[in-house]
């Protein structure tokens, strides 16, 4: 699934910089305009040990502010991933560049796919 979201979102937005679990890169060089995503978290329904839905978070991240119509292009891209659907609201984020006076703004997008576990190891003490 993470190979399936970088494409996508790297399709949809090929002058941005994508990146998985942390945006440090993107400080280092100086970039104010990126996307980061990360897994979340994983669920399961009522408790059961069933197949477990995994949550991801992506960030939409702009220098000073988003424009409107990439707001959606987000979800528009993701939609096309089989078993991944949006989650909720998007949120939004306001934060400092570390170093600058730069204001950036971070639309937050939570996403859910259901996955499908696989059979358990079977571990032997023999070797």
């Amino acid at each position: 699934m993470l190979n399936e979201i970088t494409a996508a979102l790297e399709k949809a937005f090929p002058e941005l910089p994508v990146y998985y679990g942390s945006s440090a890169e993107a400080t280092g060089k100086k970039i104010y305009d990126y996307i980061v995503f990360y897994r979340e978290r994983m669920s399961w329904k009522n408790g059961s040990m069933g197949d477990p839905s995994v949550y991801y978070k992506v960030a939409l991240v702009h220098q000073n502010y988003i424009p409107e119509d990439e707001q959606t292009t987000v979800i528009d891209a993701l939609r096309g991933i089989p078993g991944l659907k949006e989650s909720g609201d998007v949120s939004f984020d306001y934060m400092t560049q570390p170093g600058t006076q730069l204001a950036l703004e971070a639309a937050i997008y939570t996403f859910v796919a259901a996955r499908k576990r696989l059979p358990a190891r079977v571990v032997t003490l023999d070797g």
